[in-house]
């Protein structure tokens, strides 16, 4: 009830014509019968709404809603219907213009909107008990699906679907490779369709960069991308390289440079895969919805919501558990940075790009040939004085014959943290005293380390 009038302080304007009510209502329907004895009927007689309340409702009911359902009094109402009817309802706020743009607040209109429509619906079957049974509104209405949650897959999918690829490098080592460039590199589909591994990627150190120069269209390398900043280097850690050498392995290299596969095929694929590790049913109807109102969608189809999943999901961890800057993320999605070009490092140095690829490495999804620390010891010698940047663990391992003496100098981001340093003695617990002060731009950095 709250949210109901909550949304009438700012009331949507019904739209005068819509696509379903371009005819008008046929007034010998049994709903539009109903529906005029119940605008005649007093509002307490039904609803606790006041009168001003009931006749927005009921306008806004007979110009939006009634016009969509009258082909429904002789056949079935389903699901489909209700996702249709509520996509339209979407597409009529975003169209008005009158409501906030941003996309939980049309989300939730659309909701409220719905739930003043049952009750209407509700009042007339009161009228008319003849009249079908119709669900306008989703069972899980109330559970208002926020933009990052769609955006981010669930750690346990991540890990589901990371140890799927691996299997799939043998049994379907195209699709595999395509896919962990989605994955891993935040490729748009095309984009990682259009991909010859042979003359695109680039083993290195840290593990292999990709040069994205073509998409793939009409089954052929089309070197126009989507904008400027879609050219790019793309740079994946050891472990995803590790699959993407074992996909290498299972196929052919042809005489010419060629896509793989075509996109529509890589982003079919990708979705009923991915989608075996996601418990959500409404899932991908909740991604339409978020990837329609985002002002940098990817999703022009519904093929392409697949990429925007795990685009946005590869944004997530970079920022939050492998520390990238914004601008970093930025180059890796071949979006437009906010800074000049003489203000950013060159992603295309090869420092640059180990930088990168360390960073990446704290997020563990691919253990086996991965260069995070504490799965790949990092050897000592004597008189050697290293720096790394930050891991949530290290091992350390002596790689001589002779005792060493080890200084550790280890800096927290957070006040009390606990240091644990473990050795053939035991364990010895460090508090960390000296932090370094919060200012704004190391909060935002910050990566979610050990999360």
């Amino acid at each position: 009830m709250d949210s109901i009038l909550s949304a009438l302080r700012h009331p949507v304007q019904a739209r005068q014509q819509s696509a379903h009510s371009s005819n008008g209502l046929d007034e010998n329907n049994a709903m539009t019968l109903s529906f005029r004895k119940l605008e005649k009927t007093e509002p307490k007689d039904w609803t606790q709404w006041r009168s001003t309340v009931a006749k927005r409702w009921l306008t806004y009911f007979g110009i939006n809603i009634l016009p969509r359902l009258q082909d429904y009094l002789n056949q079935p109402f389903t699901d489909q219907d209700r996702y249709e009817l509520r996509q339209a309802i979407i597409q009529d706020i975003t169209n008005n213009g009158n409501s906030h743009t941003g996309t939980s607040s049309v989300i939730n209109t659309a909701n409220s909107n719905l739930t003043a429509a049952q009750k209407i619906y509700d009042a007339m079957c009161g009228v008319d008990p003849t009249l079908p049974t119709i669900v306008l509104r989703s069972r899980n209405r109330l559970k208002l699906i926020r933009p990052e949650q769609v955006k981010a897959l669930s750690d346990s999918v991540r890990q589901q679907f990371a140890e799927f690829l691996q299997t799939a490098a043998e049994s379907d080592p195209k699709h595999a490779l395509c896919a962990m460039l989605m994955f891993a590199g935040a490729a748009r589909t095309a984009e990682a369709a259009g991909v010859d591994p042979w003359t695109d990627i680039t083993f290195t150190d840290f593990g292999c960069t990709v040069t994205i120069l073509f998409q793939e269209k009409d089954s052929a390398r089309c070197p126009t991308l989507k904008t400027n900043n879609a050219y790019r280097t793309v740079v994946i850690p050891a472990g995803p390289t590790s699959v993407i050498r074992s996909c290498l392995g299972h196929l052919t290299r042809p005489t010419s440079p060629q896509p793989l596969m075509k996109a529509d095929d890589l982003s079919a694929w990708v979705r009923t895969n991915l989608s075996t590790f996601i418990a959500s049913p409404t899932f991908w109807d909740d991604v339409s919805n978020v990837a329609y109102l985002d002002p940098q969608k990817d999703a022009v189809d519904n093929n392409e919501v697949t990429a925007y999943v795990l685009r946005r999901d590869c944004a997530s961890r970079w920022r939050n558990k492998c520390g990238l800057t914004q601008d970093e993320i930025d180059y890796l999605m071949g979006h437009e940075s906010s800074k000049s070009i003489t203000a950013k490092p060159d992603y295309r140095l090869p420092s640059n790009q180990a930088l990168l690829a360390a960073k990446m490495e704290r997020d563990v999804l691919f253990p086996i040939g991965s260069h995070h620390p504490a799965l790949t010891p990092i050897s000592l010698c004597a008189n050697q004085d290293v720096n790394y940047i930050a891991y949530d663990k290290f091992k350390l391992v002596n790689d001589g014959s002779e005792e060493l003496m080890l200084t550790l100098t280890v800096h927290a981001e957070e006040a009390g943290s606990t240091i644990s340093v473990s050795c053939d003695t035991g364990v010895t617990m460090l508090q960390a005293s000296n932090v370094s002060k919060n200012t704004r731009g190391i909060r935002e950095n910050k990566p979610a380390i050990g999360s």
